[in-house]
């Protein structure tokens, strides 16, 4: 008489790809270094999001001109090219709806902001990174 529940029963083992607290949302993995990227779509794809890559940002921002719809830009913090990943965060914070940014880099925090290539409020994830810190980070970031 009841609706059956989509949900894991208490104690229930998810099965693979259906990890609990993941989406299915398009993220735009933003890497030059193609075994981190590799690995990165790889992590992603495994819980269930839709990924879309770029080697770098002037290639990034080709596909979010051509109409690519993305959630989060999830993208290196220091890249080649004219576009830098700052430029894709002030071109995500003019969309509607505004789309999420995730940074990451192999440098801390404060030496990134001592060279003002981020503020304060950005969220970034520290290289590396396990593939658990980087699925709870692109879900707290999406959900904010």
């Amino acid at each position: 008489y009841f609706v059956r529940s989509t949900e894991p029963e208490p104690g229930e083992v998810p099965r693979r790809g259906q990890r609990p607290g993941h989406g299915q949302e398009t993220i735009l993995v933003v890497e030059d270094n193609e075994d981190v990227r590799a690995a990165a779509v790889e992590l992603l794809e495994s819980a269930g999001y839709k990924v879309l890559v770029a080697a770098n940002g002037d290639a990034a921002m080709q596909l979010l001109l051509s109409g690519a719809r993305v959630e989060l830009i999830f993208t290196d913090v220091v890249m080649p090219g004219l576009i830098k990943s700052t430029d894709l965060a002030l071109w995500a914070k003019t969309q509607s709806p505004v789309v999420a940014v995730l940074f990451t880099s192999g440098h801390t925090r404060d030496i990134i902001s001592c060279n003002h290539q981020l503020s304060p409020d950005t969220h970034l994830l520290s290289k590396p990174y396990s593939p658990d810190a980087l699925t709870a980070m692109v879900r707290s970031v999406l959900e904010a």
